[in-house]
């Protein structure tokens, strides 16, 4: 039989040397060296592209993307999975000529380059990302699409209200996402916070489409675009994550009560109408297609 006192004992040891060690060794370091396969995949493929060596990865008929190299497997899952390929040809679908899109959480430009792709010519994309990594390839993909001179690209995170939010970065092994960690941690980092209606009142851009995909995030982000939602009334796509939401002690179904109250009440996914019953099944994990009422 172990002892209770001894097991005790152990697991605060445990915590104070994990403390420790996520105080005294950057995450990113730690992430790069728990997946040196990874590590070391993605250095060659930054290599690649400063050899000026990018990647073509089709989409779907009619669209092939160029990019930096590190983004083929993540780009290829909107060809191989049902689901994440339902998406963008939902959002596609959704493209018109001289679309205004914003795009938090924009990550590597997917999105942002469908809708330069199927939006035409005098497309604007205003794309917000808080991850550093992520930023550079992001400007890199814009670049060597020769879409760089229509996009403003804001290193920051979304969120209610100007400032400076604490995050945690997942490091190669999850594609340098940034995300709002669920308790306190001494490994976070501090990242400038904008809120949507504020960001696009300085630049004075009036968006026909918004996506939102902020890992959980997705009330604090709604919040601060309440103002913009409100005068501009733009389709939005919002990729929720309940399992994330609920880690960080919160409800999901919130973020879609604050949905109906702004006047986005009608839900789809993959152009299927969805309802509360229908989300609160799948435990608020979905990707919506909201249409103002």
């Amino acid at each position: 039989m172990s002892n209770p006192i001894l097991t005790i004992v152990d697991r605060r040891t445990s915590g104070v040397l994990r403390t420790v060690v996520r105080r005294a060794i950057p995450r990113s370091v730690r992430n790069a060296l728990r997946r040196p396969r990874t590590t070391m995949n993605r250095l060659l493929m930054k290599f690649r592209f400063l050899s000026g060596r990018e990647a073509h990865v089709p989409i779907c008929p009619g669209w092939v993307v160029a990019c930096h190299p590190i983004c083929v497997p993540e780009f290829s899952v909107f060809v191989s999975d049902a689901d994440q390929r339902a998406e963008i040809n939902s959002f596609i679908g959704r493209c018109q000529s001289g679309m205004q899109f914003l795009d938090a959480g924009a990550h590597w430009g997917i999105f942002s380059l469908a809708a330069f792709r199927y939006g035409g010519s005098v497309t604007r994309c205003v794309c917000v990302e808080p991850s550093p990594a992520a930023t550079r390839v992001l400007k890199q993909n814009l670049l060597v699409n020769g879409v760089d001179d229509r996009a403003s690209v804001v290193q920051a995170a979304a969120g209610p209200r100007d400032g400076f939010i604490s995050m945690l970065t997942t490091g190669a092994g999850g594609a340098d996402y940034f995300v709002v960690p669920a308790d306190k941690r001494p490994d976070t980092v501090q990242v400038r916070q904008v809120d949507l209606s504020e960001l696009c009142r300085r630049l004075q851009f009036e968006p026909t489409h918004l996506k939102i995909d902020v890992e959980g995030f997705e009330e604090e982000v709604l919040l601060g675009a309440r103002k913009l939602l409100e005068q501009f009334r733009p389709v939005l796509f919002l990729e929720l994550h309940g399992d994330l939401i609920r880690a960080r002690g919160m409800d999901p179904a919130n973020v879609l009560h604050l949905l109906s109250r702004l006047g986005y009440s009608k839900w789809s996914e993959a152009d299927d109408p969805v309802d509360l019953l229908d989300l609160k099944r799948g435990g608020f994990n979905k990707r919506l297609v909201c249409d103002p009422d």
